[in-house]
């Protein structure tokens, strides 16, 4: 609500302290104004593929053909053909009610084999840029609630319905796994190969409660996500080898990061005797949006966790501060990882 009155600009304010007091006369390290016209908004843009996945065909004549459906933040689009033209794929999605208007391009993937090249497509991938939505800026889901069921980015698809069929002409298909339907976001999974000690995990600078040989798999859950900072969002853990909900030496978990954009540093284990490796490398949507105000606060440090709020003003004064997610910000930049494939 702008209280009656036209927002003439807004302050961003940025301190090492939660009650901004950092520096003399109790104030905050910084800040930063940014003008009501302003406006920079930069459209969210995410890919859709779905393909024939040659890594697991036994043979490479295989054929894609069905249909698929997307979905973005709840609303779901009708069936479309595998091979959707820009025109219906955008269709589709601006008969939502939370999408107004979207920018498709489709492009082929094409077969490596000279003499079919793309005669014969073995899949398609389109970018979705996102022109007018209800909320501009970045479609990643935020992780404002552990309790949140919502994860990764806005956009999904579901290729439940895709087949793979065993001539050109596509007479004979079925549903047997190897055609495949993802966006472009990922999100990071990593595996601790458990040893023979009690360990706690660090991520982000966030240290967590030990973890016990013996513990339950949920009770590990938990503490993974008791962190008195929330840099990362919902972790999930999983363990296929594992003895019922036990956690015993030699186990390796999986950690599933359901709301952390892009790639994650591995996760550092008090016990130098587990390992950590990466399952999936996490990635980020085609272009993150930017919603209609943005700006950049130079000169801050990674030493420190910053906290920032933003006021707006109008011609009777100033609004109550908001806290900008997430809270508080910890800059990108570290110290890098230890120096592989040394010979």
């Amino acid at each position: 609500e702008n209280g009656g009155r036209r927002i003439t600009h807004y302050k961003i304010e940025y301190d090492e302290l939660s009650s901004f007091t950092g520096v003399q006369n109790s104030g905050p390290f910084g800040s930063v104004s940014l003008s009501s016209s302003s406006i920079g908004t930069i459209s969210d843009v995410q890919s859709v593929t779905v393909m024939i996945d040659n890594d697991t065909l036994l043979s490479n004549d295989a054929y894609l053909s069905g249909t698929f459906s997307l979905s973005f933040d709840g609303q779901m689009t009708s069936q479309l053909p595998y091979n959707a033209s820009p025109e219906v794929l955008k269709a589709a999605l601006e008969e939502l009610c939370n999408i107004h208007e979207v920018h498709v391009t489709r492009s082929i993937h094409c077969s490596p084999d000279p003499s079919i090249g793309c005669m014969a497509p073995e899949g398609y991938s389109w970018l979705i840029t996102f022109v007018s939505l209800n909320n501009l800026g970045d479609q990643h889901h935020r992780s404002t609630s552990k309790l949140s069921p919502s994860a990764s980015h806005k956009l999904s698809v579901d290729g439940s319905y895709l087949f793979e069929c065993s001539d050109v002409n596509r007479a004979t298909c079925s549903i047997g796994g190897n055609a495949v339907a993802n966006v472009g976001t990922v999100q990071e999974v990593q595996r601790i190969t458990v040893a023979s000690s009690p360990f706690s995990v660090t991520i982000g600078g966030e240290t967590s409660e030990v973890i016990n040989i013996g513990d339950s798999l949920s009770k590990m859950e938990e503490k993974l996500n008791s962190y008195p900072i929330d840099r990362t969002g919902r972790i999930s853990v999983t363990c296929a080898g594992c003895l019922g909900d036990v956690i015993n030496s030699g186990d390796s978990i999986l950690l599933y990061f359901a709301h952390f954009r892009g790639d994650l540093p591995p996760v550092i284990v008090s016990d130098p005797a587990a390992m950590v490796s990466e399952v999936t490398k996490g990635s980020s949507q085609f272009v993150v949006g930017r919603s209609s105000y943005s700006t950049v606060i130079s000169g801050l440090t990674s030493v420190h966790d910053w906290y920032v709020r933003v006021f707006a003003y109008n011609g009777v004064g100033e609004g109550l501060p908001e806290l900008v997610w997430p809270y508080p910000l910890r800059l990108t930049a570290v110290a890098p990882q230890v120096p592989g494939n040394i010979v």
